[in-house]
């Protein structure tokens, strides 16, 4: 089979085309409900360590700020 190129001379990709059989393994389809189940007092605690981390690194930021005598604004 002739190869197709490009504008440029370049070969034409085929998506898949180099794939041995079997080597791809379907996709398993996840519930009808879409996302999983995930526990709220888990995402809460999950969430509230992230803001506590930022918190604390804004914290940090700012005293080193003053320490040095620089104004660097607002971490964010």
């Amino acid at each position: 089979a002739a190869q197709r190129l490009t504008e440029a001379g370049l070969p034409t990709r085929r998506p898949g085309a180099q794939l041995a059989p079997g080597a791809v393994v379907p996709r398993v389809r996840e519930q009808a409900g879409g996302a999983p189940f995930r526990d709220a007092a888990a995402v809460r605690s999950s969430l509230s360590r992230h803001y506590q981390g930022m918190r604390a690194a804004r914290r940090e930021t700012a005293a080193r700020a003053g320490e040095s005598g620089k104004d660097e604004g607002d971490p964010r």
